[in-house]
């Protein structure tokens, strides 16, 4: 079964690499708990990290973060992602307009600012993260390139749309499609781990959050959340996290509850 989960990772551009052991000893799952790293293949980026990225932690870089981030919507991944942003003194902001009571209440418990509507979501953030059920994201981007279509470019903020939702690839770009002509940048991206969330001794968990397209590493936010910049194709980030869901089921059946994924990127080529 690990053998077909390989072969079906492979179709994406991605690999299994093991950490600690013999590659061999994959025949005998049975005989340990293999710690398997999920990575994606393509080439090192030509162009350096982003510019800022010698000043992360200073002064003049923490003035330049005053931003205005939108999520949409603010369920428990999208409050805590809100959470860790308000955290670094950022503005973040949402339309509530149709949202249920409960993100109304996740939204406030987080600071997260409710502006109405669409059109103020479009005049006052700079990028917009979507991260809802799986269901709602092409009607959600559908309805976000429509509202930038309509509105004047001279009151259109946000560059950046990032869809972050756990959808197919083929779907990813079908909607990067409705983007075209709005303005917007689209960006693929994929959330690897739980939400975000403020630990014990003072510091934050902090999911994955790889990113795929255009200009991914002039969105700056890599200060505020795990990213991993895994290529320059919409659809890449999107089969990232089906490789790594796929690989965590059949290991968690093959291997048992005990198996650990790596999900840490930073170390890998692309990032550098």
């Amino acid at each position: 079964m690990l053998s077909a989960s390989c072969r079906f990772i492979a179709q994406f551009g991605c690999t299994i690499v093991q950490v600690g052991k013999s590659a061999r000893r994959l025949q005998y799952l049975s005989q340990f708990r293999p710690h398997l790293k999920i990575v994606a293949r393509h080439p090192r980026p030509t162009t350096p990290p982003y510019k800022y990225s010698a000043a992360l932690n200073s002064s003049y870089h923490s003035v330049m973060t005053t931003r205005t981030i939108a999520i949409l919507s603010p369920g428990d991944m999208g409050s805590g992602l809100g959470r860790l942003l308000r955290s670094k003194s950022f503005r973040v902001i949402t339309n509530l307009q149709g949202r249920s009571p409960r993100s109304h209440e996740l939204a406030k418990s987080a600071g997260i600012e409710d502006v109405g509507s669409d059109a103020d979501v479009l005049s006052l953030a700079d990028v917009i993260i979507s991260v809802l059920v799986p269901s709602k994201a092409s009607g959600t981007a559908e309805r976000i390139a429509a509202a930038a279509k309509k509105l004047d470019s001279k009151n259109l903020l946000t560059t950046t749309y990032i869809d972050a939702n756990a959808v197919a690839p083929n779907t990813t770009r079908k909607m990067s499609e409705i983007f075209e002509g709005t303005g917007l940048n689209f960006v693929d991206g994929s959330i690897i781990g739980g939400p975000p969330r403020l630990k014990p001794d003072g510091t934050w968990y902090k999911p994955t959050f790889a990113l795929s397209g255009s200009g991914t590493r002039d969105i700056d936010l890599d200060h505020v959340f795990d990213v991993s910049h895994v290529g320059p194709d919409v659809g890449q980030a999107s089969a990232l996290k089906m490789s790594f869901a796929s690989l965590t089921k059949v290991c968690r059946h093959s291997c048992g509850s005990e198996t650990h994924i790596d999900r840490d990127l930073r170390p890998l080529p692309f990032n550098h």
